[in-house]
């Protein structure tokens, strides 16, 4: 059983001493928030399935600013003093690591609805980097007031717990996609990804933020691999291609692709 948040993921001294309203980094632009209670990303965030009252409440004491980054702007780096979560409300990010010998490796893409910075709680410190992938719109979440409502408003720790295990199991998925699969199970599986972060889009369209250059890092794989799967998928009527548009015309056809992804 889940013990509370203070208990599951302890305060640190440092994040406890910080001012209850949202943590602002101090080189980014702030904007005006979009109220939890009206933004689309919602149901795929912290605010999961909330009652108007709670929503309410995050509105009013939790989620207190929103910053814009530009393509290439860092959301926070390794090292950076850990003090807040971060919620995508628009556009996307990259998560990066460094490995042993110093090459920096993509680790991981989020879009709306996805949560950033829990990698800070244990150690106080981020250990990767957030990168954004052209203009992104972020919600800053201070963590001493999240762990602070928790324990104060009944309701909100069931879907805190929640939001962070859906991220938690997302990246176990990633995990486990990378561990041993061939090319063509893992471009497929990426773009099966990719098309569920559309929450359902009717026309099935993936807008890849990113460069042939950056997935081919994420996988592991070569740039030319890359391209080169992607058209033998168009060939095989999988997928449609023009420019930076991909629109999946068989689903079912990509998820026999990569069936060792369980999707």
């Amino acid at each position: 059983m889940f013990g509370s948040l203070a208990t599951l993921i302890p305060l640190s001294a440092a994040a406890s001493r910080l001012d209850s309203a949202a943590w602002i980094p101090s080189d980014r632009a702030t904007c005006a928030k979009t109220p939890c209670s009206i933004c689309t990303s919602r149901a795929h965030c912290l605010a999961e399935g909330l009652s108007v009252e709670l929503l309410q409440t995050l509105d009013e004491q939790l989620v207190n600013a929103r910053c814009r980054l530009e393509s290439g702007e860092r959301l926070y780096r390794v090292g950076d003093p850990f003090r807040a979560v971060f919620a995508i409300q628009a556009g996307c990010v990259k998560r990066t690591a460094f490995l042993g010998n110093g090459e920096e490796r993509i680790t991981g893409f989020y879009t709306a609805g996805a949560i950033l910075g829990m990698d800070g709680i244990s150690g106080n410190r981020h250990a990767s980097n957030a990168v954004a992938l052209g203009a992104s719109d972020v919600c800053i979440i201070s963590y001493a007031k999240l762990v602070e409502l928790s324990q104060l408003v009944p309701g909100l720790e069931p879907s805190f717990h929640r939001g962070f295990s859906r991220q938690v199991l997302r990246d176990q998925a990633i995990i486990m996609l990378l561990a041993g699969s061939c090319a063509e199970n893992l471009i497929a599986a990426f773009l099966l990804d990719l098309s569920a972060a559309t929450r359902g889009d009717p026309s099935n369209e993936i807008r890849l933020p990113m460069t042939r250059i950056d997935i081919a890092n994420f996988l592991g794989v070569r740039k030319e691999t890359i391209s080169r799967h992607l058209s033998r998928f168009k060939t095989q009527q999988l997928i449609s291609i023009e420019g930076k548009r991909i629109r999946v015309l068989d689903r079912d056809g990509l998820r026999r692709k990569c069936s060792a992804f369980g999707r």
